[in-house]
């Protein structure tokens, strides 16, 4: 049988950063793709969580599938249910589950240690062009549970077999429902079609119930 040269993101992105004349909207998704693969290889989704997480956002239509998001999701719940009325510690949060400081911070970190040229990243003219088309890539694709979720939680409280396939979110959506007596942070999405908005800027928006929204500016630096 003949040898075949083995699949290496490192590489790739290597190649990328020498040969591409700017890091348009493909670029920057290839970019989180070759990224994530190279997390995966060398296991370290969580030494490096908020990178992984944009990865993984960058390449669905919603991040629907993962225990993580189901813990970050209530998560927001708890803290929303400690504030008598919504404020700064719940906006904080929020920003700082959504960082993008610590999201370059966790790109340069692995850049280095990889070895891999990071100018994309490092220096800042070249950051706020990659940080304005990745958002773009992430817009109004929801963080959420699955559809189907509400229905099996019912199932689980009843006593009833739920689906293997929705049993963790089932869990953590009851828990949601019964600490929150019927509200919970069920959705988590970016918005750029905010009237009055400054050039450049991205909003979030939390959905803790049908009624009831908060929405904030995205801070491209962490709260003091």
């Amino acid at each position: 049988m003949g040898s075949f040269e083995k699949y290496d993101p490192k590489e790739k992105l290597v190649q990328r950063i020498d040969t591409s004349d700017g890091f348009d909207g493909d670029n920057v998704l290839a970019f989180m793709k070759e990224l994530r693969e190279l997390l995966e290889l060398k296991k370290l989704q969580s030494k490096y969580p908020i990178l992984n997480f944009y990865c993984n956002w960058c390449l669905h239509p919603e991040l629907s599938g993962s225990n993580t998001i189901y813990r970050t999701l209530e998560e927001i719940t708890d803290i929303f249910l400690s504030e008598n009325d919504i404020g700064s510690e719940f906006i904080d949060h929020v920003n700082r589950l959504l960082s993008m400081e610590n999201l370059r911070k966790q790109m340069l970190e692995l850049l280095a240690l990889e070895n891999i040229p990071d100018y994309w990243i490092s220096m800042k003219e070249n950051w706020h062009g990659f940080r304005q088309r990745l958002l773009s890539n992430v817009m109004r694709k929801p963080i959420q549970f699955p559809p189907g979720t509400d229905a099996e939680a019912d199932k689980l409280d009843r006593g009833e077999a739920v689906s293997d396939r929705l049993k963790k979110a089932a869990e953590i959506y009851l828990r949601i429902k019964k600490k929150s007596r019927g509200l919970g942070a069920v959705k988590l999405y970016l918005d750029d079609r905010v009237a009055g908005k400054k050039h450049g800027d991205v909003y979030w928006e939390v959905e803790i119930s049908k009624q009831r929204r908060i929405r904030s500016r995205l801070l491209y630096f962490n709260p003091k």
